[in-house]
């Protein structure tokens, strides 16, 4: 027996159901999640959080992560029963100081030793298959409803399986740009390693191109094929061509964004009195104004394609998710 994602009866999520009327789950009832919070409610203790985290330098962050996720699943009702989070913040706090140490290494310590950004990148590649299974296991094993946790059955060797090609082929290419960009600062003239950098970089981002909607596709498919509630699973069968399809249409809206934002820029300048006064403007009174508005608009521009790019592999991807 099989069956979407979405409404569904109590029997078709694999529970016995009780046939008397006072049961929430009758034979042939259907049922659909309901968030009975507050927006504002919530919005207080987001912001509170948000705020401890900024001052603790982002060590409250994990306590802040528990509070969200108790309010938000203990808000969500399905079948008159509520979704309950346990986990531990001491544990997401363990694995956060892993992954911001291996951040910074790669951030900042090339000022210390040279290898160190080198050695942290590697590392942060290598470990990604092992991090994502660990933190899917914690946050399903301690998510639940009606006192029955979920799980994640996959093992980090079924996650390095699924994702040793990308892995391999991010370290190979990211390799290549770092001994393409240290040859060029070493051996060659300023306009030659300029050169070189262009090559490296656009070599990168036409990798990045290929391999980030296959590492999404193969991460998406190793979620939502291991998860498991009591003696059931849920399954889906992703395409990948399909998600191919879903990144180029993600990467035309970035195309037009930026040409909307650029087009922009050039009437904003024209009604200015001409982009030479707009600039002027900027390098005398307005510079700071003029420099919000531009972040501003260039975050707008990334977020849209981003927003596009999630929302519609969200869909795809429910879509084809089954509950066996």
């Amino acid at each position: 027996m099989e069956t979407r994602t979405g409404p569904v009866s109590g029997e078709e999520a694999g529970i016995t159901p009780n046939t008397s009327e006072s049961s929430p789950l009758r034979h042939h009832s259907f049922h659909q999640p309901v968030f009975t919070g507050n927006a504002a409610e919530f919005f207080r203790i987001w912001i509170v959080n948000m705020l401890l985290s900024m001052v603790t330098l982002g060590i409250w962050s994990p306590w802040a992560t528990v509070r969200n996720r108790r309010y938000l699943y203990g808000n969500t009702e399905f079948a008159g029963n509520r979704f309950d989070f346990h986990g531990n913040p001491w544990a997401i706090l363990r694995g956060r100081v892993l992954a911001v140490t291996l951040f910074l290494g790669y951030a900042i310590g090339g000022d210390f030793y040279f290898a160190i950004p080198l050695v942290a990148a590697f590392l942060l590649i290598v470990l990604f298959p092992w991090m994502l299974t660990s933190a899917l296991r914690f946050r399903l094993s301690n998510t639940s409803w009606r006192n029955l946790h979920f799980d994640f059955s996959a093992s980090s060797g079924a996650a390095y399986r699924q994702l040793g090609l990308p892995v391999f082929l991010i370290l190979l290419t990211l390799g290549w740009f770092l001994l393409m960009k240290d040859l060029a600062s070493e051996n060659q003239t300023l306009m030659e390693s300029m050169r070189w950098d262009g090559k490296a970089f656009l070599l990168l981002g036409l990798a990045s191109f290929f391999l980030v909607p296959l590492a999404i596709h193969r991460i998406r498919g190793l979620t939502i094929n291991n998860i498991r509630y009591g003696q059931n699973g849920f399954s889906a069968n992703i395409s990948l061509a399909r998600f191919l399809g879903l990144y180029a249409l993600a990467v035309l809206v970035l195309f037009l964004s930026f040409l909307a934002a650029g087009l922009l820029f050039f009437v904003i300048g024209k009604l200015s009195g001409g982009m030479g006064t707009l600039f002027g403007e900027m390098l005398q009174g307005s510079r700071k104004l003029t420099a919000a508005f531009l972040y501003i608009l260039m975050v707008l521009v990334y977020l849209l394609p981003l927003a596009f790019w999630n929302v519609t592999t969200s869909n795809y991807v429910l879509s084809a998710t089954r509950f066996d």
